[in-house]
């Protein structure tokens, strides 16, 4: 099996609601997406001053970055282990493929070429 079949035969179309939060920040990775339809925000906790962060649960969230068909994320945290670096939030009525963390973990075993 080809490379890129194996990949569109383990992906899941999944749909996300406007302001809807698909990955949080300092949480396990929860997968590689691509934006199919829609828009993501990438945020991160607002400063409450010059030297104070809010607190996680807040809802004030400074947006560094608005993801378009075709873009992907997640896949920091998917490669590495480490926690989420920054949240992706729903702009709109988004259209994801997902790569579970499981499926991307048999991938690599799978193909090892690709990971290396």
């Amino acid at each position: 099996m080809s490379t890129p079949q194996a990949i569109v035969d383990v992906v899941q179309q999944e749909t996300y609601a406007k302001d809807e939060v698909i990955i949080q920040k300092r949480q396990p990775a929860a997968g590689l997406f691509f934006i199919l339809e829609g828009q993501c925000k990438v945020t991160v906790p607002s400063l409450a001053s010059h030297d104070a962060e809010l607190d996680e649960d807040t809802p004030h969230q400074d947006t560094v970055r608005l993801l378009t068909p075709g873009s992907f994320f997640g896949e920091l945290s998917l490669a590495t282990g480490a926690p989420v670096s920054a949240s992706v939030v729903a702009a709109v009525t988004t259209s994801c493929y997902v790569l579970g963390v499981q499926d991307f973990e048999l991938f690599k075993i799978s193909f090892p070429e690709i990971c290396s």
